[in-house]
């Protein structure tokens, strides 16, 4: 099990984040202040273009932050090795398998990467993980099938069991219900919902289903062109955020209902 030196997730402390284009740096979003604790279930929304994709792949150290400080478990992230690092946080990116001819159990068994020997020889801890987030994830009838006989949904199903597979206190997900059916929407964003409160995980998501995710999350981190928020729902909607997520004469925000409408 992966260890824990508090029951404090992830702490995220004036952080710019941005890009570096002929030695200038660009920032895309900054003053990005949150921080999170065991079991919490965190969306991540904001218009197109306003730097989410950016900040998950800051936050799970594929990019370094422009200024700032981010640590995972109290400790910086940028102190910690990748196989540390990977033993705290797994990653759900919006990218598509490298070779979708695995099958569903070796992909899932990829998550015991981090543990295994430089052969990758699953012990039988590592099994027992592999099996236990196929169980979890609902995914028995789907291990012995390819990656490319599966649906969208039955793949993020298999990604986010690969994920849990990695047995990491932090589970961070970019669109994670992009390109799939409503259905298969709220089974994921309810999949995740579920593990944080059975097996104890912090989960934060970047999403564009904000109707869903109101209902769902104990927290949201929303990202705009002058301001970052991060709140319950409950007091987002209370401050007004929703009001201003999205042009007015197009879209309105219903406190009483927590609810976004479209304008005739």
């Amino acid at each position: 099990m992966a260890s824990e030196k508090s029951h404090t997730r992830i702490t995220v402390q004036d952080v710019s984040i941005g890009y570096t284009s002929k030695k200038k740096e660009i920032i895309i979003a900054e003053k990005i202040n949150f921080s999170s604790t065991k079991g919490e279930l965190i969306a991540l929304v904001g218009p197109n273009g306003i730097g989410k994709s950016t900040l998950i792949r800051t936050l799970t150290g594929i990019e370094k932050p422009i200024s700032g400080s981010i640590k995972v478990s109290e400790v910086e992230i940028k102190s910690l090795s990748p196989a540390a690092l990977a033993s705290q946080i797994s990653v759900v990116l919006t990218e598509t398998p490298a070779s979708k001819n695995l099958t569903v159990y070796e992909l899932i068994a990829l998550g015991r990467q981090p543990y295994t020997n430089w052969l990758g020889v699953l012990t039988q801890e590592d099994k027992t993980a592999v099996n236990n987030a196929i169980a979890i994830t609902e995914t028995t009838d789907l291990q012995h099938k390819k990656c490319f006989e599966l649906s969208d949904g039955e793949l993020q199903r298999v990604l986010i069991a690969r994920a849990l597979a990695q047995d990491t206190p932090i589970i961070i997900l970019d669109e994670p219900t992009s390109h799939l059916d409503l259905y298969h929407r709220a089974y994921v964003l309810k999949l995740l919902k579920r593990l944080t409160k059975t097996e104890g995980k912090t989960i934060l998501f970047s999403t564009h289903e904000i109707g869903i995710a109101l209902t769902l999350v104990d927290k949201m981190l929303v990202l705009q062109k002058d301001t970052v928020s991060f709140d319950t729902p409950t007091a987002l909607a209370k401050q007004g955020v929703f009001n201003t997520l999205f042009p007015s004469n197009t879209i309105d925000f219903d406190i009483e209902t927590m609810q976004f409408r479209v304008n005739n």
